[in-house]
Formats: structure tokens, C-alpha cells, sequence
């Protein structure tokens, strides 16, 4: 970096070498953004007059299902936001129990939301998604 400034703006080099750049520095730095992020959706989730959500489970690379939760609001100017309200790490088994208890833990601790507002639910029609009396979409509506 210090190099590239060197080049880009040779004046500007000292800023750019009272930058802490240590390990720790950056994770903290990181995990700051990302509490600030999550901050912005929770009060973006408090503004919606009605919300859906979409959900998608697949396996990454190292064989871990990880699943995926999007929530697309209206608030009452009618102005849409979209974003991905969270990734879920499923350890073990991916029934529609667990993927319903992850929806559910997103919603409600990571959007501070409820169910109400809730007005769709869209899946990629796997069995544990969509079963009639196990799958996730099934178990979300009992609990609604």
C-alpha cells in the first residue's frame, strides 16, 4: 500500500504509514462494520409496513449446508429494500425443524421483527423447505 501512494500521491505518504494494519486491528475493525450493518437492517426491519422473505439452503465447499435468508420490506412511502438478513451455518442435519428454528432466530433476534408483517415466503422446493407437515415453510406457519 505504501508503495502504491508513494506513486499515486507522494505528499500523502505519511497518513498512510500511521495505519495500523496489525491482525487484530483488522478483525476488530471488521467485526465493528459488521455489528454497524446489522444495526442498519434491524432499524430498516422496524420502518417495514409488510415484508417477504426468500430462503435457500445449499452445501459450500467444505460440505456445511449453509442457509440463507433474504427479506425484501415495503415501508409506507411504498420505497422496497432488499438484503440479506443473515447466513446460518447448519451443523448436522438440515430438516424443515431446524431450518424453521434458523428463520425464526433470524427474524426475531437479528431484525428484531415479528411474524405479522410477514406477507410471503419464497423457497427453492426442497422437500425440507416445502414439506407438507415437517418442512420449513409448514413449521413457520404453525408457529405464526
Amino acid at each position: 500500500m505504501l508503495s502504491a501512494v508513494s506513486l499515486i500521491c507522494p505528499s500523502e505518504i505519511k497518513k498512510f504509514q500511521n495505519v495500523s494494519l496489525s491482525r487484530t486491528t483488522v478483525q476488530r475493525r471488521i467485526e465493528d462494520i459488521s455489528k454497524n450493518i446489522t444495526q442498519q437492517l434491524g432499524h430498516k426491519a422496524m420502518e417495514f409496513f409488510y415484508y417477504s422473505s426468500a430462503i435457500d439452503e445449499s452445501t459450500d465447499a467444505t460440505d456445511t449446508a449453509q442457509l440463507l435468508v433474504f427479506v425484501r420490506g415495503i415501508d409506507d412511502n411504498f420505497d422496497a429494500f432488499e438484503e440479506l438478513a443473515g447466513m446460518q451455518s447448519m451443523q448436522g442435519r438440515t430438516t424443515g425443524k431446524d431450518i424453521c428454528s434458523a428463520i425464526i432466530d433470524c427474524v426475531t433476534k437479528k431484525l428484531s421483527s415479528d411474524f405479522k408483517k410477514l406477507v410471503g415466503l419464497c423457497t427453492d422446493g426442497a422437500p425440507a423447505m416445502c414439506g407438507k407437515r415437517n418442512g420449513a415453510t409448514a413449521l413457520l406457519q404453525a408457529h405464526i
